[in-house]
């Protein structure tokens, strides 16, 4: 068996999915894993996690999808090694981030997770709008990742035609670039937003920065006018 990553977007109705499935089912491939990324009325975002047999090919796959009405395949690829629940991943990466002893095991550690959390062809992060970028799978170079910081077109500067999201931490510190073939999803850029907190949390920590909100039990009182 081969296990391959569908992300799709089909017509929020019921039945919808249930139809996908049974199309999958008839070429004897088995899901084993849901995520709903994004739910825009009439509209919703799932990701599929499919094991196919070896005698299937991809393309069979994605055409028995198509077939049910108002469905659109993304992204469909073999999966990089054991894919596990978005759950899951949300936990390693929190794991990682508390526990990293350095500000690059934090920045690596986000870039690492955030790539695999997302799914994404490419993922750089650094502190905002300072320090080099710190990258994970096959990211541009950093020239041209400054200027799609600042809105920069990757069209226009000759980069693959990826989706390009830009997440900032809550407290302004950090931002995080993901690249991919296809938009990054409501749900997606929540969780990277979350995982960004705690890593600028965590970098606060190495760095002896109070970062407590205001009025938090622990925080540290006002300096002087």
């Amino acid at each position: 068996m081969k296990t391959f990553v569908v992300r799709l977007r089909l017509p929020d109705r019921p039945g919808a999915l249930g139809a996908v499935l049974s199309r999958i089912g008839s070429v004897g491939a088995n899901v084993i894993g849901i995520s709903i990324l994004e739910r825009s009325t009439p509209r919703v975002a799932d990701q599929l996690v499919v094991e196919v047999p070896l005698s299937v090919p991809v393309e069979l796959l994605q055409s028995e999808i198509v077939e049910v009405d108002g469905v659109e395949v993304h992204v469909i690829h073999e999966a990089d090694g054991t894919v596990t629940s978005p759950q899951m991943h949300a936990l390693c990466a929190a794991k990682a981030l508390i526990e990293a002893t350095s500000a690059q095991a934090v920045l690596d550690e986000l870039a690492a997770h955030a790539r695999t959390m997302c799914d994404a062809t490419w993922v750089a992060s650094r502190p905002r709008g300072r320090g080099a970028w710190v990258t994970a799978g096959h990211a541009p170079e950093p020239l041209l990742l400054d200027q799609l910081a600042t809105g920069g077109s990757p069209l226009a500067e000759g980069a693959d035609e990826l989706f390009t999201s830009t997440t900032s931490s809550t407290g302004n510190r950090l931002e995080v670039m993901i690249g991919r073939h296809d938009a990054v999803c409501m749900q997606e850029t929540a969780a990277m937003k979350v995982l960004a907190d705690i890593a600028e949390r965590r970098l606060g920590e190495l760095e002896g920065v109070d970062l407590s909100p205001p009025g938090a039990a622990g925080a540290a009182p006002p300096g002087p006018p």
